[in-house]
């Protein structure tokens, strides 16, 4: 055996392999958690978070009474979210299963035109 001070240490690369695997178990324990979420679609981005809140009957509705710059409307039965800031930005409403949220259109009142008539 050596009295060398210098065995004791412990080599670059060993040092750089745990500094590695490391930081690989943590983003791998975080992701199985769910604090991180790594959803790369670029063809169905999610632009906005929804809730449902339950209301008990009788119970009052409780909301905030700023406006989101979004409006819903029924599209071929389904419920789609549409900006009002960007024409062009809209999605359809899916569930945590993404299941389309299905909608239904009150039915036509006489004297007034249908969706996508025009009004003389």
């Amino acid at each position: 055996m050596s009295d060398d001070p210098l065995d004791d240490r412990v080599e670059r690369s060993t040092v750089i392999l745990i500094v590695c695997g490391t930081i690989i178990a943590v983003m791998a324990l975080l992701h199985m958690l769910g604090f991180l979420d790594m959803d790369f679609d670029g063809e169905n981005p999610r632009v906005g978070e929804f809730s449902a809140n339950y209301l008990e009957p009788g119970e009052e509705l409780r909301m905030s009474s700023a406006n989101t710059e979004m409006h819903a409307r029924c599209v071929d039965g389904f419920l789609v979210i549409a900006s009002d800031a960007d024409p062009t930005m809209q999605g359809l409403l899916l569930d945590y299963r993404d299941r389309g949220i299905r909608c239904s259109m009150p039915p036509a009142v006489e004297g007034q035109p249908e969706a996508g008539e025009e009004q003389p």
